[in-house]
This record gives structure tokens, sequence and C-alpha cells, in this order.
């Protein structure tokens, strides 16, 4: 009689119905999906109060976007590419700079009704006019797939490891390009020669784009 109880639930189980160990399964799993969800939730939550601290840009120009994609992307690399879950539907057009925090992640590309693509500014396409923040020193960052070069600063401008890189400001009057004051990286080394005709510098980018799942997406 002591192993009736079990006896009966295996003969329900064999018309159909959930064993014990099949409820206790079924709700574990959904205990874990509101975790997953309630940690996104956190996350987005620090996104923005993170994004809002900063006063450029301006919070009521962003658009916030989840990153749902990085085609092309394999392990131990840096995506050359995002794709985000904004497009044309919300005002999201070819152009427009991509920011987390006031520091730049990219630009659109190209742009689907609820989809965007961007080109990230380590991408080997991408260029893009700065300046050093602290000597104003003049030059262009060149994607280098993984880290980033400032190249074309004339020899008498002052760079030093360390310094910040901002962008210069290259907006058209279609209001596309990137604002000035947006920070890109932070000089790692500094290649300067007599013989050259410019200096360059390395730079390193100052966010880790893998630990990334929501970016701002500045509208002009």
């Amino acid at each position: 009689n002591a192993f009736l109880p079990f006896g009966k639930k295996l003969v329900r189980s064999s018309q159909g119905e959930m064993t014990t160990v099949e409820k206790l399964q079924e709700e574990n799993q959904e205990l874990k999906q509101k975790l997953a969800e309630h940690t996104k939730l956190q996350k987005d939550n620090e996104a923005f109060r993170d994004q809002f601290e900063h006063a450029d840009p301006p919070a009521r120009r962003l658009v916030a976007a989840d990153i749902v994609g990085s085609p092309g992307f394999i392990p131990g690399n840096i995506p050359e590419y995002l794709i985000i879950d904004k497009g044309k539907k919300q005002d999201v057009a070819d152009g427009m700079p991509v920011v987390y925090k006031n520091m730049l992640i990219g630009k659109i590309i190209k742009a689907s009704d609820n989809f965007a693509q961007v080109m990230l500014i380590t991408n080997k396409k991408s260029s893009i006019t700065a300046k050093d923040q602290k000597t104003d020193a003049l030059g262009i960052v060149k994607g280098q797939g993984g880290d980033l070069l400032l190249d074309n600063v004339i020899l008498s401008e002052k760079l030093a490891v360390g310094d910040i890189v901002i962008t210069h400001g290259d907006m058209t009057i279609e209001g596309k390009g990137y604002p000035p004051g947006l920070l890109i990286g932070k000089v790692s080394s500094v290649e300067k020669s007599q013989s050259a005709l410019f200096q360059r510098a390395s730079l390193t980018p100052l966010i880790d784009i893998l630990r990334l799942s929501k970016v701002f997406i500045v509208r002009l």
C-alpha cells in the first residue's frame, strides 16, 4: 500500500498526464525564464540610468535599441557590424551616430523598417575626423579591425600616452555625421619620426562592445 500512490502516478503518466518530475522540470524552466527576464530588465535599467546621467548627447534625441545580431562575427575577434532592433519606423536613418553614454560606438549605414545595421568605429572602413581632448591636435581616426589609429597628425602637435581622443565634428547640412565631443579612445602609443610628414598614435577603445546589449541612436 505504501507504494500505491506512486504506482497510480505512473499509470496516469502513461495516459498522457505529467509526472511530478516533469512538473518540477517545467516549473524550474519557468523560473529560469523569469530570472533571465529579470536580469535583462536590470541591465536595461542600468543602461538607461548610465546613459541619462550624461547631458551630451541630450536624452531627448536618443533612441534606445537592443543589439540583436553581429553579422560575420567570430568569437575571439571584434565584430565589424551590429544589428539593432530599431529602424525607419522609429525614425532611424543612415548616417545617425550610435553611442553608449558619451562614447561613440559607430553609425547607422543601413536601415529597414524595424532593424538597422551599425558599422563600428573599429571597422577598417571607418574614418572619423577627431582631436586630442587635451591638446586639440587634429587627425583622422581609422578603424583597425580591433584597435584604432589616429593618423595624419602634424609633427608640431602634441600627443601623449593616456590622452583621450574625441570626435571633432563633421556634421553635414542634412544632419548626417558625427557631432563634436564624443569619446573615441585612449592613446596607447605614439609613433613620431622627424623624417615623416605626420605622426600617428594607436588608440584603445574605451568600451568593450562584446559586453553591451543595448546602445543608443542619436537622432539629429
